[in-house]
């Protein structure tokens, strides 16, 4: 009997070493996270998700404005009425170019080529004119003395005119298309974003009907990797909106948009975690009031079951300012219900667009954010008081396809400048809200990622938890 006690002792020692030894990659392993870590990283969530839902609001009710001032009206895709009003310049140059060569007598019957290499501004010009066809091509390459911001080393613009075989009257040149590439940093979480617009009517010269793809390439870290987007813009204001998402485990995920000549619209979603989104808008161009509404229903046995949304613009006469009002309910599915109200005032000023968004919850966090929209990149600035006093400080940016990189710093109450912070979370977002990053609290650097639906996940070592993102 000893000898049987002396070798079950002796098993019980060995299971408890290789118990000890277990493989260190292993991700089984459930995280102990304080409270207040999971908190905060939900934060960053939640700042996106505000920062985004403005915008959709915005769009939507104003897709009219989006037609006739930019070429495009599709929520989500409003960065493309840049690519046209940069298309518009090129061909401002492109004539430049015709009516420099005019100066110096020179005879355009048979097809001519131009190329420029500027190495002082990194930029080559190209220029072909086929006398044949009467179509003008214009392709400018930047390859050099980029901002560091922008995170490029190459953009490329080609443009299609067609001249109508009459170089020398600009008076009946029409726009055919454009063509953009821009290629990133290997550091960069965007490879590359490759964009076409296509017109297909026109009003006189002027473009009143477009078609358009874009598709945006993520680092094979990165966990979308593809992102397609497409618009059909008709003659009569009507048109349609998808996006498809790839990700890097085989899912897919959907977004289209469609709107109507009466100004009204409506909108699906279908998540990769098979959460739904619908929803509908009403323009607020014709009577200078608007209205948008948005149901996200969950999968049954889910921390939430629905959150609704609804909103209110009115815009400011005679100027192109104008507010929105959105209300939230969050519906969690233990019966409980939280609320949210989101205050947004817009204001454009030659050509520079300011966003004042003001957030209350009914636990009484709130704050305020200030975006700042440019043709390349829209930057984000904001302060917030969590429910306990915690002060926090937002910086972010967000891109022409819709990815952001969020930073944020919390300090313990009461706050004052000069503080160090005791968490620091970076955040990188894609444009179906999906993202990771890092949040550091106490000397630890917690990886985080959000892969859709309701919850994140929380990264330590080999040990992994689940965190609620609506709280």
């Amino acid at each position: 009997m000893d000898l049987i006690f002396r070798f079950l002792l002796s098993l019980m020692v060995i299971v408890f070493i290789v118990s000890c030894e277990k493989d260190p990659t292993a991700t089984e392993d459930t995280l102990d996270v304080d409270v207040f870590v999971e908190e905060q990283a939900a934060f960053g969530f939640e700042v996106n998700q505000i920062v985004t839902t403005s915008k959709d609001v915005g769009k939507m009710t104003l897709n009219s404005q989006y037609l006739e001032e930019e070429g495009l009206g599709a929520e989500d895709l409003a960065s493309m009425g840049s690519l046209m009003t940069q298309g518009k310049a090129l061909m401002q140059n492109a004539m430049i170019e015709l009516e420099d060569l005019k100066k110096h007598n020179t005879i355009l019957t048979d097809s001519l080529t131009i190329f420029e290499d500027d190495t002082a501004r990194g930029v080559r010009l190209f220029l072909n004119y086929n006398s044949d066809t009467g179509l003008l091509r214009y392709y400018e390459v930047k390859y050099d003395k980029f901002f560091p911001w922008q995170k490029k080393n190459y953009d490329s613009t080609e443009i299609i005119l067609d001249l109508n075989m009459t170089y020398w009257d600009g008076s009946d040149d029409k726009l055919k298309s454009i063509v953009n590439l821009q290629e990133f940093e290997n550091d960069f979480f965007i490879q590359s974003i490759l964009s076409e617009i296509f017109v297909t009517a026109y009003e006189g010269t002027e473009p009143v009907g477009v078609e358009l793809q874009r598709d945006s390439y993520y680092k094979e870290s990165r966990f979308l990797q593809h992102l397609s987007q497409s618009v059909v813009l008709n003659a009569d204001e009507s048109g349609t909106l998808r996006e498809d998402f790839e990700f890097r485990d085989g899912t897919t995920a959907f977004h289209s948009v469609t709107f109507y000549p009466d100004k009204t619209g409506e909108f699906t979603k279908q998540l990769r975690n098979g959460t739904t989104v619908s929803g509908t808008f009403d323009s607020a161009e014709d009577d200078l009031k608007g209205s948008w509404t948005e149901i996200i229903d969950f999968p049954e046995g889910r921390y939430i079951d629905k959150i609704l949304r609804a909103a209110d613009i009115l815009i400011s006469v005679p100027y192109s300012n104008y507010t929105i009002s959105i209300s939230e309910t969050v519906i969690f599915s233990s019966g409980r219900v939280d609320s949210a109200r989101i205050d947004i005032h817009v204001e454009e000023v030659e050509d520079v667009k300011t966003t004042e968004i003001y957030v209350r919850k009914a636990n009484g966090a709130q704050g305020t954010f200030t975006l700042t929209e440019s043709e390349e990149v829209s930057e984000l600035v904001g302060e917030w008081y969590t429910w306990n006093q915690y002060f926090i400080e937002i910086e972010a940016e967000y891109y022409t396809d819709g990815s952001g990189h969020l930073i944020y710093r919390v300090y313990e109450p009461p706050y004052q400048e000069g503080n160090d912070p005791i968490l620091v979370a970076e955040y990188f977002f894609s444009p179906d809200a999906s993202g990771e990053g890092t949040l550091v609290h106490n000397g630890l650097t917690y990886l985080i990622r959000f892969t859709g639906g309701d919850q994140g996940e929380i990264i330590y070592g080999s040990k992994k938890a689940h965190f609620n993102l609506f709280r």
